[in-house]
């Protein structure tokens, strides 16, 4: 996540995290940098059809944090390309949440005519932000529809996968009743901002 930030900064960030000197939000969603004033936080927007947007907060997994610190510091080889599931439980996600416990705790909805999860096809760093806003990673609905109540992002590609991590994890504010031949478009957008900024 912190892979578009000015390699000058970067190494304050890396120093920060393996000192622990970052405070997370009780709501799971955004992590404070207090030495480098910064607050990183996530959302997901989603749009049917072309409209109507909706936007969400997500919570960062733990299991996304310690991924974050093995991949810094223990030289764990970095993830390429993330990807977009929604999911069809009445849950908020916790960030005890993992790839192994995603299915059974969220119900993964794949009931779309794309073969596998699709893609996080991210934009370039802009403003201290980076997200998919050009390419939405796009749910044709299949025969019977379904409803879709979030979304989260996992470094594995195929649907059901119950392996890699489970990185940001959200819970729309409201349900996505979905019909054949509906298409439900999904960003994630995540951004570092100046706690004390006006």
């Amino acid at each position: 996540m912190f892979d578009s930030i000015n390699p000058q900064h970067r190494a304050e960030f890396r120093r920060a995290l393996a000192n622990f000197h970052f405070e997370p939000f009780g709501d799971g969603n955004r992590v404070l940098f207090p030495r480098q004033k910064a607050v990183v936080a996530g959302a997901f927007r989603h749009r049917v059809n072309g409209g109507d947007e909706r936007i969400d907060a997500n919570v960062i997994t733990f299991e996304a944090l310690s991924d974050i610190l093995r991949t810094y510091f223990a030289q764990q080889a970095q993830h390429t390309a993330y990807y977009i599931l929604p999911f069809t439980e009445d849950v908020d996600p916790a960030q005890t949440l993992t790839a192994a416990t995603f299915h059974a705790t969220m119900g993964e909805f794949t009931n779309y005519t794309e073969a596998t999860r699709q893609t996080w096809a991210k934009d370039a760093e802009a403003s201290q932000s980076i997200g998919n806003g050009t390419t939405p990673a796009r749910f044709t609905i299949n025969t019977g529809g379904g409803t879709v109540r979030g979304a989260a992002m996992s470094t594995q590609q195929a649907k059901l996968a119950n392996t890699g991590i489970i990185v940001p994890c959200a819970r729309f504010a409201d349900d996505r009743v979905l019909a054949a031949g509906d298409k439900l478009d999904i960003e994630y957008v995540i951004q570092a901002s100046d706690p004390d900024a006006p």
